[in-house]
């Protein structure tokens, strides 16, 4: 099924998290937001994967905040995502869902893509540091 594709900014995005990663001031993953209009990312590290509620908190604080609610949001099927919550939240703010499956990852594949790079530039960056970030 084709999806429109977006016409302005922020109107649809991407996210995900980059998970496993060497740990810098506690944090060991990056949640990861794509606006598949611009391209334009947000990287927020966190502590661990944030609950739903914790997800919805840090979207209202870096995405609602800066750039408006957005029409659509794809993601993975990863439990924040699915979570009755985090589907409420969405419901309330009158954004809708869209989950890719394991077996078509292209659906968010704005999202993956920017994480493999954005992974490997870090896993190279702490490799050549002294093991922390910034």
């Amino acid at each position: 099924q084709q999806v429109a594709k977006p016409t302005q900014t922020w109107e649809e995005i991407a996210m995900d998290f980059i998970i496993e990663l060497p740990e810098s001031g506690g944090n060991t993953i990056i949640w990861t937001v794509i606006d598949l209009f611009s391209k334009q990312a947000h990287f927020t590290a966190c502590k661990g994967l944030p609950s739903a509620k914790k997800l919805a908190k840090l979207f209202m604080k870096h995405i609602i905040r800066l750039h408006g609610v957005p029409r659509r949001i794809i993601s993975d099927k990863r439990v924040q995502f699915t979570a009755k919550f985090w589907r409420e939240f969405l419901k309330s703010i009158g954004s809708s869902q869209r989950l890719s499956s394991a077996f078509h990852p292209a659906c968010n594949r704005a999202a993956e893509r920017t994480n493999a790079m954005v992974e490997q530039y870090i896993r190279c960056y702490v490799n050549l540091s002294t093991g922390k970030l910034g």
